[in-house]
């Protein structure tokens, strides 16, 4: 991988202009092929339909830097220590930077504690003074009052966050990732500093709204961050590796912000009553100004300027032709679903936060503190802990694209159904007594809501073109920002209706928050309906091949053993392990031989190349899991060693067999060698013996390295090899399923400059 980013950057090197050019995807036309012309043709056209995808992509990535490259650069995408660093301090980065936009969050409610419609509760001399509000209208709608004071600091921030998301994301794709990030870090300092001023020494309401403007200004570094990332990492390497570990770092550093700022209103004694209550309050500030300092210095340390990726030229410098217009249009529609839906989500889980920090809070007493407000914001990372496990292990059952688009779609569902329980809790505890019910059934409401969110994160990269990564991100984000802009004023507006009651105020209150939570979880459920397409659109998992075996079955062989003497690999494929080994005993039984597959040549495999990655991981899993049966069963050990002895003899006695044998060993040779220079490691022939090295890496030795095939003496020594053939096994699974996602994620996310094409064929 390194070399082939190496001599995709034109470097200087012998053979620089002798890029092998990538032939044109390619088909397996089943008709034409004598093997499966009559036999299983159909489970293997629909496996190489799905394939062509991954046999385009295998042939030659089309991905490939533009410009020529630092010396610095070229480490960053070669070297995985540098590479790994440089990941490392970009989410330390994230999770600073988003920590600090929560980091006086749970203080809102005290500092909004003079506002008109509070709940009483004594002298605050750290909260805005009513006089911040005077000018506002006090009585009737709409009115300034706690629900919209609250909302309003959380609305500004937002507002200048749909600005710096798109900008930040633009200005990232003209001028550069770093220099985004970094403009981003300084402007959050500078806003920090005057969030203190204005709440400590100023002491003003209006002030404080200004400087969390600013704050949000400069907050769209979560989309450059993820564009510098998917920069650096192949596409199969971000989603399966980065990917998760970033999303992490972006919700959890959220969460971090509530931990910070608990453990400071915790030190700083947030005693409401008390004179230093408002340096309680806003001292956290200069916690994001130093850790902020410290993400500047360690970006321009350790984090160089990644190069740009483009479409790769043809022969004449012209670029590749762009995708079918049929193939576009797929792939933008998914983007536009998620972009669309999940701006009514990014509403419903505004829903969620508004039910916590303005209904909660003012309903009930207690929640009103800043450590038990800090204590529930916290609480989401179980909720995060809890919706990622879910998601994940869907995605394994159920493979990526279908089990990421199934959670966008139930994610609103469950936040629906959970939103109107909420509802039912406020309408039937009219003593005010069930804050433990509501807050359970809150954090329920937080576990779908990031199963959605979590969802959509990993689905959105993979449909995004590389050249429009930090626009396309930025615009994602700038979306979300308005909404959550827009949503808690509309909400705080509704709820206001109750707060600035006159009569009866509890029952109007109540009566405002049931018709809040009732329009959220309508608008999640729209949610659902958005997202409700978009199956339509993801690929589907390959289709599961008919006679596949069930453990403890008994299997039937469907064709007479010598029927199996010149078997094609296709056909041969298509039947389980299982009754591939039961075919394999039998004729060792009978004194036949054991079915063997030519290697052919890779001119040959390369039609077929994305069928064999695809199959893969399953194969390899399988082959794991039987042999794993078969080391607690002595008598199948015996039946293996026995097939196996019988083979070597064979070798040994038949002349036939050893001319067999040498001509396979020639035909592999070839396939390697043919395959390397294809695949972009020609270099083989001017460095043999790292090639020698990376070969025995591979396949490390399970017996003893003295020039002899070994006879198995004992049942033990059978096992033993086994046990260390498994271990191997599963270094080649691990590699196997990076490899086989790689060259599908490729035309996704960023590897082809068919970006667009069909999802159809993709997975």
């Amino acid at each position: 991988r390194a070399q082939a980013r190496i001599k995709a950057v034109n470097m200087e090197a012998p053979d620089s202009d002798k890029a092998p050019h990538a032939p044109a995807a390619t088909t397996i036309d089943v008709d034409s092929h004598p093997g499966l012309r009559s036999r299983g043709s159909e489970g293997m056209r629909s496996r190489t339909e799905s394939s062509d995808l991954r046999t385009s992509t295998i042939q030659g990535k089309q991905q490939v830097f533009q410009k020529k490259m630092t010396k610095v650069q070229i480490e960053l995408v070669t070297d995985e220590k540098v590479r790994s660093r440089c990941k490392w301090v970009l989410l330390a980065t994230a999770f600073i930077n988003l920590s600090g936009s929560v980091l006086l969050a749970g203080s809102f409610p005290m500092m909004c504690a003079n506002t008109p419609g509070a709940t009483p509760m004594g002298d605050v001399p750290g909260a805005f003074p009513a006089r911040d509000f005077a000018g506002a209208k006090p009585t009737g709608w709409p009115a300034l009052d706690y629900a919209m004071a609250i909302n309003l600091i959380l609305v500004v921030q937002n507002l200048g966050a749909v600005f710096s998301n798109y900008l930040a994301g633009v200005a990232s794709d003209k001028i550069g990732r770093k220099i985004a990030i970094q403009g981003c870090l300084l402007g959050g300092i500078v806003s920090y500093a005057l969030m203190f001023i204005s709440g400590y020494w100023v002491h003003n309401y209006w002030c404080f709204l200004g400087a969390n403007f600013v704050n949000g200004l400069f907050s769209g570094i979560r989309g450059v961050i993820s564009a510098y990332l998917q920069d650096i990492h192949e596409p199969a390497e971000f989603i399966s590796e980065v990917m998760p570990t970033m999303v992490n770092c972006f919700l959890f550093g959220a969460m971090g912000g509530s931990v910070l700022g608990l453990g400071w209103v915790a030190l700083a004694n947030s005693d409401p009553s008390l004179k230093n209550s408002a340096f309680s309050l806003f001292g956290a500030c200069w916690l994001g100004v130093l850790l902020s300092g410290i993400a500047v210095i360690i970006v321009h340390v350790y984090c160089p300027e990644p190069a740009k990726k483009g479409d790769k030229e043809e022969d004449g410098g012209k670029k590749a032709p762009p995708p079918s217009t049929s193939e576009a249009w797929s792939t933008w529609q998914v983007v536009a679903i998620i972009l669309i839906a999940g701006s009514f989500d990014t509403f419903g889980d505004t829903g969620n936060r508004f039910a916590r920090n303005t209904i909660l809070t003012n309903r009930y007493e207690r929640a009103r503190r800043p450590v038990v407000n800090y204590a529930l914001m916290a609480s989401n990372i179980i909720s995060i802990f809890v919706g990622q496990k879910i998601v994940m292990k869907t995605i394994k059952m159920r493979g990526f694209m279908q089990a990421t688009g199934l959670w966008c779609i139930l994610g609103n569902v469950a936040s629906s159904v959970v939103q109107f329980a909420l509802l039912a809790i406020i309408n039937f505890d009219t003593q005010q007594t069930a804050m433990e019910v509501y807050i359970c059934v809150w954090l329920i409401s937080q576990i779908f809501g990031f199963c959605s969110t979590l969802a959509a994160m990993f689905l959105m990269p993979a449909f995004v073109p590389p050249q429009r990564r930090g626009q396309i991100n930025g615009l994602r984000n700038s979306l979300q920002a308005f909404i959550n802009s827009v949503a808690p004023v509309a909400l705080a507006l509704v709820y206001q209706t109750g707060s600035m009651a006159t009569v009866d105020r509890q029952a109007a209150v109540d009566r405002a928050g049931i018709i809040c939570l009732g329009t959220c979880g309508a608008i999640s459920a729209l949610a659902f309906i958005g997202y409700l397409p978009i199956l339509r659109f993801l690929p589907k998992p390959p289709p599961k091949i008919d006679g596949d075996a069930q453990e403890g079955k008994e299997l039937e062989v469907p064709r007479p053993l010598d029927y199996y003497d010149n078997v094609t690999w296709e056909e041969w494929s298509l039947l389980s392990l299982e009754l591939r080994m039961k075919i394999q005993r039998m004729r060792s039984q009978k004194g036949m031989e054991q079915v063997m597959l030519p290697w052919s040549t890779w001119h040959a495999d390369r039609e077929i190349a994305g069928v064999i990655l695809e199959t893969a991981p399953s194969e390899l899993a399988d082959l794991r899991r039987f042999h794993t049966r078969m080391m607690a069963n002595d008598e199948s050990l015996r039946q293996l060693m026995e097939m196996n002895s019988k083979y070597r003899q064979g070798l040994v006695q038949n002349e036939a067999n050893r001319a067999r044998h040498d001509r396979n060993k020639a035909e592999m040779g070839r396939w390697i060698v043919e395959y390397l220079d294809n695949a972009g490691y020609d270099s083989w022939e001017l460095m043999p013996y790292l090639y020698k090295a990376m070969i025995m890496a591979a396949f490390p030795p399970i017996d003893t390295l003295d020039e002899q095939v070994d006879e198995v003496q004992t049942v033990q020594d059978e096992r033993d090899i086994l046990l260390r053939f498994i271990r191997v096994l599963d270094l080649h699974t691990k590699t196997a399923e990076i490899t086989s996602t790689d060259v599908a994620f490729t035309a996704y996310a960023g590897g082809s400059d068919h970006f667009g094409h069909s999802a159809a064929h993709h997975f």
